[in-house]
């Protein structure tokens, strides 16, 4: 290693996901020292603390949740592998063992978070469906489409027909133990149906109690993956915590110890530059785990073209010009094969539209053997007989998607009168909505959100999503104004507390007016917002040392030079006051993150409680012993309360700032309502308000025997600065979440009322929903919308 700056990188890289075996490698080789019985761990210049619910400190950079989380178990994975780990306290020693689903939490947990995350969305994507009739699609083996073993004989081999009711026996008649699959179809056939029909089967024959041996089966998005991934396992384990919040510990033991059942959808869609890179990757993958169970999910024409621009899988003729070389290398593959005419004209009569018109349409057009075709024609109950004529499918889809847009929104049920009241008339602004929503869903990059392929929660919208960079730069602004008002008002009520107390000193007369107070509210108010003018321009993604830092320095030298300018004859007595707004004013400035992140979780965390109430409680020491000795020194000769309440009162502030395990990373799409991860957050905030501001009060009055009607303005300032700056900002992530919604909404991008528009858009059947999550009922549909034309987009805007 060359320099702990090589070390802080190979770091960063573990936080990110994106370290390399020789990263990996590097650390084994490190001659690293702990001690038996401590979680600490001398790597360098550097010593680490690698317990369990810590920040990680590794020189200016503290990595925190599941960043810590993954370093510290890299940390402990080098030790493992060179033989040099002891026996650290609270440390597992079968962190090498399989993990038993019968008694693993982590694995029962994965389990649940699938089974709630996905058939939930399936339930919902059929229950539209509901009063529709179920086709019975048929797949078709292609055994072409996948590498072929030694020996095969292509002209003597007959390959299977299948019903898509019977693709799960299928699969679980392969055996156990490398069972893989590939599922080829045509846009809207029906593969992501089929393949989360096949995983309720899955989690249904996966009961803890019943066989611990069953690998967990497992849904991924492939349209995440980017060319240049060093190797597919890295992937997983990215995606395993981002998507399903598991430990980079626990996805490493699960894909080493192939406990996964891999359900891989939308190689589609990934990037055209990286599709082939996929398809590569995930091959060595298979070489390497011969005994994961595999299933991907693809639209035949995006597979062909890994395969060589002039294949075509479906033509003899055109086989010979398929590459052998990229093909996945699974056991099977099967072709979605489109829906029979017989089958559409007995559908078309149970739900009493005229057939002729139709088949005439099918002999013109076979691509609209389409199941989801045929239900936009249905659902939106399209006069077949009068769909003008069009020269191409893809003309004529596009009709066909217009329609069922400009029907859906016209319909009126008496289930749903009220909302349909509500946007009775806004058709064109709904379409912008959605229009927008499908935009940002397909231009959000995978990494950076904590959406799996294209589902959405209000909570999960970033800055980012601002149409430009000025209104970036407002809400930057606006965000920094609200904070700073806060902390003024913070500075303003504990400068007069501290007045009060002051004036009992003997050797300070001040006259205490209302003019005076108004002054005092003014000093700390002014500073917090002049201080977010200059460091607005302060790009958020910075360090947090130079995010906290920055506007902390400003705000107690304005507060200074305020001071000086509207009373300087009580700078003199205000300088540790001054200094303690600096550090709480940075303190809470440095959680304004470029990312919104909910508090999911919140629970105490004894060890946490303890340390940050030392930490806050030596600030206090440091601010009593400044008054104590060197600002008013005869203030506490008869008042030995206040010389350990202000100590007390950073005590309580340290417990509540810190002392919390908070998850952020956690939300289940499943849960009761929508924007549910802000709703808590706000919860959690006044929870700390409330606590912070009703101890630091009732603290007063029962240790000072004066009574002092002053410490509720110190009960207010703790509260306040609780209820901002605790559970890693719960407080800031609401005012960033409202400034969003509010610039948004100003933008025309969404209506205020963003959960009542989703739920109208999934009772028009635009969207599916469950619990406080939306997706769009098609890729299909989700495109037309991204894609609208700009100038019309604009028109509808208005």
């Amino acid at each position: 290693m060359s320099s702990n700056q090589d070390l802080n990188a190979i770091f960063d890289r573990i936080a990110n996901g994106e370290e390399t075996e020789e990263d990996r490698q590097t650390l084994r080789d490190l001659e690293l020292r702990a001690r038996e019985g401590q979680n600490s761990i001398q790597i360098g210049k550097y010593n680490v603390n690698i317990s369990e619910g810590r920040d990680i400190q590794i020189g200016d950079r503290i990595y925190q949740g599941a960043d810590a989380e993954a370093i510290a178990e890299a940390i402990k994975e080098a030790f493992l592998n060179s033989n040099q780990l002891p026996h650290f306290k609270g440390s597992n020693s079968s962190t090498q063992e399989d993990l038993n689903p019968q008694k693993s939490p982590e694995i029962k947990a994965l389990h649940n978070k699938v089974k709630n995350y996905w058939i939930s969305f399936l339930q919902s994507s059929l229950e539209y469906k509901r009063d529709l009739p179920n086709l019975d699609i048929k797949l078709e083996e292609l055994p072409n489409a996948i590498k072929q073993k030694p020996g095969f004989d292509r002209a003597s081999y007959t390959p299977q027909q299948i019903s898509s009711e019977n693709i799960t026996e299928l699969f679980i008649e392969m055996g156990e133990g490398g069972r893989s699959l590939l599922i080829l179809g045509e846009p809207g056939s029906g593969k992501t149906t089929i393949l989360l029909k096949l995983l309720e089967k899955l989690i249904d024959n996966f009961e803890f109690g019943k066989d611990p041996g069953k690998p967990v089966p497992v849904v991924f998005n492939l349209s995440s993956w980017t060319k240049g991934q060093e190797n597919f396992t890295n992937w997983l384990v990215k995606e395993l915590r981002r998507i399903y919040s598991v430990s980079p510990r626990i996805a490493n033991q699960l894909i080493k110890k192939q406990q996964l059942l891999l359900l891989l959808d939308g190689l589609d869609e990934v990037k055209v530059e990286g599709r082939k890179d996929c398809v590569q990757k995930l091959n060595k993958f298979i070489e390497e785990h011969g005994v994961t169970d595999i299933v991907v999910c693809s639209r035949l024409r995006e597979y062909e073209e890994v395969l060589g621009s002039d294949c075509r899988l479906l033509q003899k003729d055109k086989e010979s010009s398929c590459s052998e070389d990229p093909k996945l290398n699974l056991q099977k593959a099967f072709y979605l094969q489109p829906i029979t005419t017989n089958q559409i004209s007995l559908y078309f009569q149970l739900v009493n539209q005229p057939v002729e018109p139709l088949q005439r349409l099918l002999r013109k057009f076979p691509q609209l053997r389409n199941p989801l075709v045929i239900f936009l024609i249905i659902k939106a109950e399209i006069d077949v007989q009068s769909i003008p004529e069009r020269n191409s499918f893809k003309e004529l889809f596009k009709y066909l998607i217009e329609e069922y847009v400009e029907l859906m929104l016209i319909r009126r049920e008496e289930s749903i009168k009220i909302t349909y009241e509500k946007y009775s008339g806004k058709n064109q602004k709904t379409k912008y909505w959605l229009h927008w929503l499908a935009m940002k869903l397909k231009e959000v990059p995978s990494k950076e959100t904590r959406f799996q392929g294209d589902i959405f929660q209000i909570e999960g919208m970033q800055p980012y999503w601002l149409p430009s960079e000025k209104d970036k730069f407002v809400y930057r602004i606006a965000t920094g104004l609200i904070v700073g008002s806060i902390l003024g008002l913070i500075a303003g009520f504990y400068f007069i507390y501290y007045l009060e107390l002051m004036r009992q000193d003997k050797s300070i007369t001040i006259a205490i007016t209302n003019t005076l107070k108004l002054k005092l509210i003014t000093i700390g108010l002014l500073p917090g917002l002049i201080s977010v003018l200059i460091t607005a321009r302060l790009p958020i993604s910075s360090k947090r040392l130079i995010r906290g830092g920055v506007p902390g320095i400003t705000f107690a030298l304005f507060i200074f030079l305020v001071f000086n300018l509207l009373e300087p004859q009580l700078l003199r007595i205000y300088m540790p006051p001054i200094y303690l707004c600096g550090i709480f004013g940075g303190g809470c400035f440095s959680l304004i993150r470029a990312e919104i992140q909910p508090v999911e979780t919140w629970q105490p965390e004894w060890q946490q409680i303890v340390k940050f109430s030392l930490i806050f409680g030596a600030f206090g020491i440091l601010y009593m012993l400044a008054r104590r000795f060197i600002i008013t020194p005869e203030f506490y000769k008869d008042k030995p309360f206040y010389v350990i309440y202000d100590v007390m009162a950073l005590v309580i502030v340290g417990a509540v700032y810190g002392g919390f395990k908070i998850k952020k990373d956690s939300v289940d799409p499943k849960q009761g309502e929508p924007n549910q991860g802000i709703k808590r957050s706000a919860t959690y905030t006044v929870i700390s308000f409330t606590i912070c501001t009703i101890i630091a009060i009732l603290c007063g009055y029962i240790f000072d025997p004066a009574k002092n009607l002053v410490l509720i303005f110190l009960g207010l300032s703790v509260g306040l600065l609780g209820g901002l700056g605790a559970n890693q900002g719960s407080g800031i992530v609401c005012i960033q979440h409202f400034i969003l919604r509010v610039i948004l909404c100003r933008q025309g991008c969404i209506p205020w009322n963003y959960a009542r528009f989703l739920n109208y858009a999934s009772e028009r059947v635009f969207l599916g929903k469950s619990g406080g999550a939306y997706l769009f009922i098609h890729p299909k549909l989700m495109d037309y919308f991204a894609k609208m034309e700009q100038n019309s987009a604009t028109v509808l805007r208005r």
